[in-house]
Order: C-alpha cells, then structure tokens, then sequence
C-alpha cells in the first residue's frame, strides 16, 4: 500500500497530539516505595554525599567530585557530536577503556545511546562498534519507520516534533478524520497504569483524571480510521474498555528489556516477534526486574519517565514490516 496515508499520534500528559501513527508519550507512575529506598540522581548530577561524614570521606569527596559528572557526560556528548567507538571515545577524552566501556553500557541501558550497524577496525586489528545519540525518543521514532518503507507517514503533538519529518502540530482529535489508513496510538499511562491505581484508591488523585483518560482512549479507538493500533503498558484499558488483542515485550524485537506492552488492534493481525533475545534481568531486594527499569530510578523524575516511556525501534520496523503493505 504505498503512499497510503499513516497518522502518528503522540500525546503530551492531556495535550494532544498526532503523527501518522499514533505515537503518544507516556509518563509511568514512580514507584514511590522503590524511589525512597535508592539515590534518586540526575543522569549527569554532581550533588552526591559522601559516603559518612568523617572528614577523610569528605576530603576524599571534595579531591574527586569534580570529576564525578564528567566521564558519563563527556561520553555522551562526544557521540551526540560524532559516532563513535568505544577506543575513538578513550584515546579522543583520554578516559581509561574500561571506565568507557562502563559508561556507554550505562547511556545504552538508559536507551540515550545505541549500535549504529557499524563497523570500525581498531588500530589493534578488532572491528568495534560505532555507538551513535538515538535519533529521536518519541513520535518520530513509528514514522520514521514508516517513511523509510516508502510510505507517507505523519506525526502529530501539540509540541513541534522532535526529529525532522512530517509532522502536525496541534490536537490529534481534530485530524482524525482526515482520511487516514491506519493509526498507530501511544495515550499516556500516567492515569491508567495498574502500578498507579493506588494514587486513586488512596485519595492522592480525582478519580475525574482516569475517566478522561478512559474518554480519550475511546475516542482513539472508535476514529473513524480502518486500521488502528492502540499502545499501553498492563492499565485498567483491560477491565474498563476491553482486554488487549497482544501483550508483546521489547526483547522479542531485539531489545534486552522487559516492558510488557499490550495492543488494542482493529482490522490488523497481531505483530510476530522479529528478533528474541535474552532480556537483562538483575535481582533488587529479591525482585527480578530489568536493569533499564532499575537504572531509570536514579534520574530524577522527569528524565525517568522520558527514558521508560520511550518507543523501542525493533517494535515500530515490526509494525512498518508486517502492517505497512495490508
């Protein structure tokens, strides 16, 4: 179905948005239990204590704190202005290997670095992968994929797009009857996540954000589009509206994390996995979780919901595959 017409969607908190496919940002709710018990520090923050408050532990501080925010900032930067490998990143900031081999697992955990598909030989005779900044964390990261099948692919958000492409900037809702093929629809979880009911139950919430929430899905799901495709991680969408068609997981495209991630689907078959692989698991106070999961509660609050609310790539070049040409 070439030059069909595709709107993304994103959508900002109850600011709407839309993109040839429906690609919405999500901000989860935090553990709050699980944030009080660890450090909660910016990715690139310097305002660490020491470690007790003898006077040797905090001359040691003092002597190496300026160093503390540079080396996992530093790498980053360098790959945002170049791609790069893990040698070129040690020889060009004189930073020892293995403390850049640490930090870009870290940026690459926290989906802010990526495997380029590249090659470089090293001047020990090795091919080592060129790490590149991913491109784009939300709406364009569906159309993208879309585009490069040939198709004319949209986003939408009330916000201008993140990466360069088509893209409508406004609500989502008043370009939904503009002739669309398919939808593909990311809304929000931060009010219809299960890991958040609690706020609601507990009086920390109206229970009037939820029925939004709901209204809006619904009126996703019922856009006078042909193919739809809605996104949302487990949420009360499952007992309010109706279960999900697929529950899929980010390691079954080729990412090492669980997330699991159900789709409401009209008039599309479900998505089969393209590439499995092992998820990385680590064990937090007897709890098996995944380690992006884990690794995301030392940002601060705002960078932890843009890193666990991002679109996995190996999912949307599934959907651009497998639905593109229906």
């Amino acid at each position: 179905m070439s030059q069909d017409k595709y709107l993304l969607f994103s959508y900002q908190y109850f600011n709407k948005i839309v993109l040839g496919f429906l690609i919405l940002s999500r901000s989860p709710a935090p553990n709050r239990e699980n944030e009080m018990s660890q450090k909660q520090l910016d990715i690139f923050a310097t305002d660490y204590e020491s470690a007790n408050y003898t006077k040797t532990s905090q001359d040691a501080l003092a002597t190496i704190k300026p160093k503390i925010k540079t080396k996992r900032q530093q790498v980053y930067e360098f790959v945002k202005s170049k791609a790069s490998t893990n040698y070129e990143i040690s020889d060009e900031l004189e930073i020892p290997l293995s403390s850049v081999c640490a930090r870009v697992r870290e940026l690459q955990v926290l989906n802010l670095l990526e495997d380029s598909g590249k090659r470089r030989e090293t001047k020990y005779g090795k091919q080592a992968i060129v790490w590149q900044k991913i491109a784009c964390e939300y709406s364009g990261i569906v159309r993208d994929a879309f585009t490069k099948k040939g198709h004319d692919a949209w986003s939408c958000d009330i916000l201008p797009t993140e990466s360069k492409g088509n893209h409508y900037q406004g609500d989502v809702l008043e370009y939904l009857d503009k002739g669309w093929d398919l939808m593909i629809a990311h809304p929000p979880c931060t009010h219809l996540a299960v890991s958040g009911a609690r706020w609601f139950t507990e009086g920390k919430k109206p229970w009037s954000l939820q029925t939004e929430a709901l209204d809006f899905v619904r009126k996703l799901l019922n856009a006078p589009i042909d193919k739809i495709a809605l996104e949302n991680p487990v949420s009360v969408i499952s007992t309010k509206i109706r279960k999900p068609n697929q529950i899929i997981q980010p390691f079954e495209y080729g990412h090492d994390v669980t997330k699991k991630t159900c789709l409401w689907l009209k008039n599309l078959p479900n998505l089969k996995p393209t590439k499995i692989v092992k998820p990385d698991i680590v064990l937090v106070n007897g709890k098996k979780m995944s380690r992006m999961h884990y690794e995301s509660f030392k940002l601060p609050s705002k960078e932890r919901s843009k890193v666990r609310s991002k679109f996995y790539t190996g999912i949307a070049e599934a959907m651009a595959d497998q639905w593109g040409d229906l």
